[in-house]
């Protein structure tokens, strides 16, 4: 069995959670991958400050959907 990963570097200072989903998607589109890895903050961001709550999502909240969908999951 094998499986395809990659891995998502990219620059989202100032985006929005939904413009850095966008930035993914364009990014992986037309591929097909079994494991997307992105950096630890990249769907909040560094230095959000008192964003921060406003940000959170659940592990399985409506973020990590839209990625799982993404990648065929």
């Amino acid at each position: 069995m094998s499986l395809k990963a990659a891995v998502f570097q990219s620059d989202g200072a100032g985006l929005t959670p939904t413009q850095r989903l966008d930035r993914l998607a364009t990014t992986i589109d037309g591929v097909n991958y079994d494991l997307v890895i992105c950096p630890e903050l990249f769907m909040s961001g560094y230095n959000t400050g008192d964003k921060r709550s406003e940000l959170a999502e659940a592990l399985d909240g409506p973020f990590s959907h839209a990625v799982a969908l993404m990648v065929n999951y």
